[in-house]
Protein backbone atom coordinates (compact mmCIF):
# COMPACT_ATOMS: atom_id res chain seq x y z
CA UNK A 1 0.00 0.00 0.00
CA UNK A 2 2.97 2.45 0.76
CA UNK A 3 4.94 1.41 -2.56
CA UNK A 4 1.34 2.33 -4.32
CA UNK A 5 1.53 5.96 -2.59
CA UNK A 6 4.64 6.73 -3.28
CA UNK A 7 4.45 5.94 -7.03
CA UNK A 8 1.26 8.10 -7.00
CA UNK A 9 2.88 10.98 -5.45
CA UNK A 10 5.88 10.62 -7.42
CA UNK A 11 3.76 11.13 -10.83
CA UNK A 12 1.85 13.67 -9.16
CA UNK A 13 5.13 15.46 -8.99
CA UNK A 14 6.35 14.68 -12.26
CA UNK A 15 2.89 15.87 -13.84
CA UNK A 16 3.65 19.39 -11.28
CA UNK A 17 7.07 19.85 -12.94
CA UNK A 18 5.55 19.05 -16.23
CA UNK A 19 2.97 21.61 -16.13
CA UNK A 20 5.61 24.17 -14.48
CA UNK A 21 7.78 24.00 -17.63
CA UNK A 22 4.92 24.23 -19.85
CA UNK A 23 3.95 27.47 -18.57
CA UNK A 24 7.38 28.37 -18.27
CA UNK A 25 7.71 27.86 -22.06
CA UNK A 26 4.98 30.16 -22.37
CA UNK A 27 6.84 33.38 -20.77
CA UNK A 28 8.47 35.88 -22.91
CA UNK A 29 10.89 36.62 -20.05
CA UNK A 30 13.74 34.02 -19.97
CA UNK A 31 13.85 31.84 -17.19
CA UNK A 32 17.53 29.51 -15.84
CA UNK A 33 17.60 27.02 -13.79
CA UNK A 34 20.89 26.75 -12.48
CA UNK A 35 22.67 25.00 -9.47
CA UNK A 36 24.42 25.78 -6.84
CA UNK A 37 27.46 26.76 -8.85
CA UNK A 38 25.82 28.89 -11.00
CA UNK A 39 25.73 26.09 -13.60
CA UNK A 40 22.85 26.36 -16.38
CA UNK A 41 20.17 23.21 -15.64
CA UNK A 42 17.22 24.14 -17.72
CA UNK A 43 15.74 27.23 -19.56
CA UNK A 44 12.72 28.43 -21.54
CA UNK A 45 12.00 28.99 -24.95
CA UNK A 46 12.19 33.00 -23.61
CA UNK A 47 16.34 32.66 -23.50
CA UNK A 48 16.38 31.16 -26.13
CA UNK A 49 14.63 34.21 -28.08
CA UNK A 50 16.40 36.03 -25.82
CA UNK A 51 20.10 35.21 -25.96
CA UNK A 52 19.80 33.53 -29.51
CA UNK A 53 21.50 30.18 -27.99
CA UNK A 54 19.37 26.46 -28.79
CA UNK A 55 19.12 24.83 -24.99
CA UNK A 56 21.19 21.96 -25.70
CA UNK A 57 24.15 24.82 -26.14
CA UNK A 58 23.86 26.13 -23.23
CA UNK A 59 22.82 23.35 -20.36
CA UNK A 60 25.54 22.75 -18.25
CA UNK A 61 27.66 25.84 -19.06
CA UNK A 62 27.87 28.56 -16.20
CA UNK A 63 25.30 31.17 -16.52
CA UNK A 64 28.63 33.77 -17.21
CA UNK A 65 28.29 32.65 -20.53
CA UNK A 66 24.97 34.79 -20.62
CA UNK A 67 26.62 38.05 -18.73
CA UNK A 68 29.42 40.28 -20.17
CA UNK A 69 29.07 41.31 -16.60
CA UNK A 70 30.28 37.95 -15.23
CA UNK A 71 28.83 35.46 -12.83
CA UNK A 72 25.44 36.58 -10.68
CA UNK A 73 26.51 38.87 -8.27
CA UNK A 74 24.96 36.93 -5.26
CA UNK A 75 25.64 35.92 -1.76
CA UNK A 76 23.21 32.98 0.37
CA UNK A 77 20.99 34.66 3.01
CA UNK A 78 19.58 33.13 5.98
CA UNK A 79 15.75 33.38 6.02
CA UNK A 80 14.42 31.38 9.03
CA UNK A 81 15.94 27.99 8.66
CA UNK A 82 16.40 27.73 5.16
CA UNK A 83 19.23 29.94 2.94
CA UNK A 84 17.92 31.66 -0.19
CA UNK A 85 19.80 34.01 -2.54
CA UNK A 86 20.07 37.48 -2.52
CA UNK A 87 21.85 40.34 -4.67
CA UNK A 88 25.04 41.05 -3.18
CA UNK A 89 25.76 44.35 -2.45
CA UNK A 90 23.16 45.28 0.21
CA UNK A 91 20.80 46.59 -2.40
CA UNK A 92 17.49 45.43 -1.52
CA UNK A 93 15.63 45.47 -4.78
CA UNK A 94 13.68 42.18 -7.00
CA UNK A 95 15.79 43.28 -10.19
CA UNK A 96 19.32 44.17 -10.61
CA UNK A 97 20.05 45.20 -13.62
CA UNK A 98 22.67 43.59 -15.71
CA UNK A 99 24.64 43.42 -19.33
CA UNK A 100 23.76 40.55 -21.04
CA UNK A 101 25.63 38.92 -23.80
CA UNK A 102 23.66 37.56 -27.02
CA UNK A 103 25.19 34.57 -29.03
CA UNK A 104 26.20 37.09 -31.31
CA UNK A 105 28.61 38.99 -29.10
CA UNK A 106 25.99 42.14 -28.72
CA UNK A 107 25.56 43.48 -24.93
CA UNK A 108 22.73 44.46 -24.38
CA UNK A 109 20.77 44.90 -20.77
CA UNK A 110 18.51 42.64 -18.70
CA UNK A 111 16.87 43.74 -15.70
CA UNK A 112 17.37 40.02 -13.45
CA UNK A 113 15.54 38.49 -10.70
CA UNK A 114 16.59 35.30 -8.94
CA UNK A 115 15.04 33.07 -6.63
CA UNK A 116 16.11 29.83 -4.80
CA UNK A 117 14.62 26.63 -3.37
CA UNK A 118 15.97 22.97 -2.32
CA UNK A 119 15.48 20.18 -4.81
CA UNK A 120 16.26 16.89 -3.78
CA UNK A 121 18.41 18.26 -0.81
CA UNK A 122 20.37 20.42 -3.46
CA UNK A 123 20.21 24.12 -3.95
CA UNK A 124 18.60 25.55 -7.07
CA UNK A 125 18.81 29.05 -8.38
CA UNK A 126 15.93 30.68 -11.04
CA UNK A 127 16.99 33.35 -12.47
CA UNK A 128 14.84 35.28 -14.75
CA UNK A 129 16.41 37.34 -17.61
CA UNK A 130 13.99 40.78 -18.95
CA UNK A 131 15.70 42.42 -21.91
CA UNK A 132 15.78 46.22 -20.63
CA UNK A 133 16.86 47.78 -24.39
CA UNK A 134 13.39 48.92 -24.93
CA UNK A 135 13.70 50.24 -21.29
CA UNK A 136 17.12 52.09 -21.87
CA UNK A 137 16.50 53.56 -24.54
CA UNK A 138 13.02 55.25 -23.09
CA UNK A 139 15.15 56.37 -20.13
CA UNK A 140 18.11 57.60 -21.98
CA UNK A 141 15.23 59.77 -24.19
CA UNK A 142 13.09 61.07 -21.32
CA UNK A 143 16.84 62.07 -19.25
CA UNK A 144 18.02 64.02 -23.10
CA UNK A 145 14.53 65.53 -23.36
CA UNK A 146 14.51 67.06 -20.23
CA UNK A 147 18.18 67.90 -20.59
CA UNK A 148 17.97 69.83 -23.63
CA UNK A 149 15.85 72.84 -25.55
CA UNK A 150 13.28 70.98 -28.24
CA UNK A 151 13.91 73.24 -30.52
CA UNK A 152 17.86 73.63 -30.93
CA UNK A 153 18.76 70.54 -29.64
CA UNK A 154 21.28 72.25 -26.96
CA UNK A 155 21.78 71.75 -23.10
CA UNK A 156 18.75 73.86 -21.72
CA UNK A 157 19.63 76.59 -18.70
CA UNK A 158 19.17 73.68 -15.92
CA UNK A 159 22.19 71.79 -17.02
CA UNK A 160 24.09 74.91 -18.14
CA UNK A 161 23.63 75.85 -14.86
CA UNK A 162 25.18 72.52 -13.14
CA UNK A 163 27.81 72.70 -15.83
CA UNK A 164 28.67 75.97 -14.86
CA UNK A 165 28.76 74.93 -11.15
CA UNK A 166 31.45 71.79 -12.19
CA UNK A 167 33.57 73.93 -14.45
CA UNK A 168 33.82 76.69 -11.05
CA UNK A 169 34.61 73.86 -8.86
CA UNK A 170 36.64 72.35 -11.04
CA UNK A 171 38.34 75.68 -11.71
CA UNK A 172 39.28 75.95 -8.24
CA UNK A 173 40.64 72.54 -7.79
CA UNK A 174 43.24 72.82 -10.62
CA UNK A 175 43.73 76.49 -10.46
CA UNK A 176 42.97 76.95 -13.88
CA UNK A 177 40.98 79.93 -15.81
CA UNK A 178 37.18 79.91 -16.78
CA UNK A 179 35.50 81.95 -19.20
CA UNK A 180 32.03 82.32 -19.70
CA UNK A 181 30.10 84.21 -22.79
CA UNK A 182 26.41 85.66 -23.02
CA UNK A 183 25.66 85.98 -26.35
CA UNK A 184 22.59 87.91 -27.16
CA UNK A 185 21.36 87.88 -31.17
CA UNK A 186 20.93 91.01 -32.81
CA UNK A 187 18.02 92.41 -33.89
CA UNK A 188 15.97 89.06 -33.90
CA UNK A 189 12.00 90.14 -33.21
CA UNK A 190 12.09 91.72 -36.58
CA UNK A 191 12.52 88.19 -38.32
CA UNK A 192 10.04 86.90 -36.25
CA UNK A 193 7.67 89.82 -37.19
CA UNK A 194 8.61 90.17 -40.65
CA UNK A 195 9.11 86.76 -41.51
CA UNK A 196 6.88 84.56 -38.75
CA UNK A 197 7.61 82.41 -35.93
CA UNK A 198 8.72 79.67 -38.52
CA UNK A 199 11.54 81.37 -39.79
CA UNK A 200 12.38 82.36 -35.99
CA UNK A 201 12.69 79.44 -35.22
CA UNK A 202 15.40 78.41 -38.24
CA UNK A 203 17.17 81.26 -37.47
CA UNK A 204 17.66 79.89 -33.64
CA UNK A 205 18.03 76.36 -34.83
CA UNK A 206 21.09 77.58 -37.49
CA UNK A 207 22.39 79.78 -34.76
CA UNK A 208 22.80 77.17 -32.11
CA UNK A 209 24.44 74.80 -34.39
CA UNK A 210 26.85 77.74 -35.32
CA UNK A 211 27.94 78.65 -31.94
CA UNK A 212 28.59 75.21 -31.37
CA UNK A 213 30.87 74.96 -33.80
CA UNK A 214 33.04 77.44 -32.54
CA UNK A 215 34.07 75.67 -29.27
CA UNK A 216 35.66 72.31 -28.48
CA UNK A 217 34.20 69.29 -27.95
CA UNK A 218 34.89 69.89 -23.56
CA UNK A 219 33.20 73.44 -23.58
CA UNK A 220 29.59 73.85 -23.34
CA UNK A 221 27.03 76.36 -25.86
CA UNK A 222 23.56 75.82 -24.08
CA UNK A 223 20.36 78.22 -25.08
CA UNK A 224 19.55 80.09 -22.04
CA UNK A 225 16.11 81.29 -23.43
CA UNK A 226 14.58 83.21 -26.07
CA UNK A 227 17.58 84.67 -28.66
CA UNK A 228 20.18 84.50 -25.87
CA UNK A 229 22.47 81.66 -25.76
CA UNK A 230 25.60 81.24 -23.41
CA UNK A 231 29.34 79.29 -23.81
CA UNK A 232 31.37 77.85 -20.79
CA UNK A 233 34.77 77.48 -21.90
CA UNK A 234 37.02 75.75 -19.40
CA UNK A 235 40.95 76.22 -19.03
CA UNK A 236 41.28 78.97 -20.76
CA UNK A 237 45.06 80.25 -20.57
CA UNK A 238 44.18 84.29 -20.63
CA UNK A 239 41.23 86.60 -21.67
CA UNK A 240 42.42 86.79 -25.50
CA UNK A 241 41.39 82.92 -25.73
CA UNK A 242 38.06 83.67 -24.93
CA UNK A 243 37.70 86.97 -27.26
CA UNK A 244 39.17 84.43 -30.04
CA UNK A 245 35.84 82.16 -29.40
CA UNK A 246 33.38 84.89 -29.74
CA UNK A 247 34.97 86.27 -32.92
CA UNK A 248 34.65 83.08 -34.12
CA UNK A 249 31.40 82.75 -33.37
CA UNK A 250 30.51 86.35 -34.79
CA UNK A 251 32.22 84.95 -37.57
CA UNK A 252 30.13 81.84 -38.12
CA UNK A 253 26.79 83.73 -37.83
CA UNK A 254 27.28 85.83 -40.12
CA UNK A 255 27.26 83.43 -42.93
CA UNK A 256 23.92 83.99 -44.98
CA UNK A 257 21.34 81.32 -44.44
CA UNK A 258 17.88 80.71 -46.32
CA UNK A 259 14.49 81.28 -44.16
CA UNK A 260 11.26 81.62 -45.54
CA UNK A 261 12.31 82.23 -48.66
CA UNK A 262 14.59 85.00 -47.71
CA UNK A 263 18.69 85.37 -47.54
CA UNK A 264 19.32 86.03 -43.85
CA UNK A 265 22.47 86.87 -41.54
CA UNK A 266 22.90 86.64 -38.01
CA UNK A 267 25.20 88.96 -35.91
CA UNK A 268 25.07 88.93 -31.86
CA UNK A 269 26.53 90.98 -28.65
CA UNK A 270 28.58 88.71 -26.66
CA UNK A 271 29.56 89.47 -23.40
CA UNK A 272 32.52 87.62 -21.61
CA UNK A 273 33.20 87.26 -17.69
CA UNK A 274 36.02 85.44 -15.98
CA UNK A 275 36.43 82.87 -13.18
CA UNK A 276 38.12 83.80 -11.31
CA UNK A 277 38.88 87.05 -11.79
CA UNK A 278 35.17 88.11 -11.57
CA UNK A 279 34.05 85.70 -9.18
CA UNK A 280 33.67 82.12 -7.93
CA UNK A 281 30.27 81.98 -7.74
CA UNK A 282 28.06 81.27 -10.55
CA UNK A 283 25.59 84.20 -10.20
CA UNK A 284 28.58 86.50 -10.06
CA UNK A 285 29.69 85.23 -13.42
CA UNK A 286 26.57 85.68 -14.63
CA UNK A 287 25.78 88.82 -13.80
CA UNK A 288 29.24 90.05 -14.79
CA UNK A 289 28.65 88.39 -18.39
CA UNK A 290 25.43 89.42 -18.82
CA UNK A 291 26.17 93.20 -18.49
CA UNK A 292 29.17 92.78 -20.69
CA UNK A 293 26.49 91.74 -23.17
CA UNK A 294 24.23 94.66 -22.28
CA UNK A 295 27.05 97.46 -22.71
CA UNK A 296 27.89 95.81 -26.32
CA UNK A 297 24.48 96.26 -27.11
CA UNK A 298 24.20 99.95 -25.68
CA UNK A 299 27.52 100.52 -27.94
CA UNK A 300 25.41 99.93 -30.70
CA UNK A 301 25.15 95.84 -31.16
CA UNK A 302 27.67 92.99 -32.95
CA UNK A 303 29.93 93.60 -30.64
CA UNK A 304 32.34 92.16 -28.15
CA UNK A 305 32.76 93.37 -24.30
CA UNK A 306 34.75 91.74 -21.55
CA UNK A 307 33.08 92.81 -18.42
CA UNK A 308 34.78 95.00 -16.24
CA UNK A 309 35.98 94.07 -12.24
CA UNK A 310 33.65 96.83 -10.68
CA UNK A 311 30.54 94.86 -9.66
CA UNK A 312 27.30 95.05 -11.48
CA UNK A 313 24.20 94.83 -10.59
CA UNK A 314 22.73 91.16 -10.38
CA UNK A 315 20.47 90.78 -13.30
CA UNK A 316 18.06 88.14 -14.64
CA UNK A 317 20.41 85.80 -15.48
CA UNK A 318 22.57 86.21 -12.05
CA UNK A 319 19.29 85.63 -10.27
CA UNK A 320 19.06 82.05 -8.02
CA UNK A 321 22.13 80.55 -9.77
CA UNK A 322 24.31 79.61 -6.84
CA UNK A 323 26.37 76.39 -6.31
CA UNK A 324 28.73 77.39 -3.22
CA UNK A 325 32.49 78.20 -3.14
CA UNK A 326 34.19 81.49 -2.38
CA UNK A 327 34.68 84.57 -4.21
CA UNK A 328 38.19 84.57 -5.94
CA UNK A 329 40.84 87.46 -5.99
CA UNK A 330 39.41 90.82 -8.69
CA UNK A 331 42.37 91.30 -11.36
CA UNK A 332 41.55 93.72 -13.93
CA UNK A 333 40.92 92.64 -17.10
CA UNK A 334 40.01 95.93 -19.25
CA UNK A 335 37.45 95.62 -22.25
CA UNK A 336 37.35 95.32 -25.72
CA UNK A 337 34.63 96.28 -28.44
CA UNK A 338 35.17 94.79 -31.92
Amino acid sequence: MRAMRTEGALRELREDIAQMLRLLQLRQDAIVGLDGDQKIQFLNQGAENIFGYPAAALIGRPVSALLSSGPLPIRMAQSGEQAVAVWAGGEDKPFRRLVGLRETGQEFPVDASISSFLYGGKQTLVVIFRDATEQVETERRLRYLAEHDPLTQLPNRAVFLDRLCTGINRARRHGWHMALLYIDLDEFKPVNDSLGHAAGDDALRVAAARLALAVRDTDTVARFGGDEFTAILEDVRSPNDAMEVAVKMRALLAAPFVAAGKHLRLTASVGISLCPQHGTEASELLSYAEQAMYTAKGRGGTKIYAAETSRPATLGAGRGATCGGRRGPDTQTGSSGC
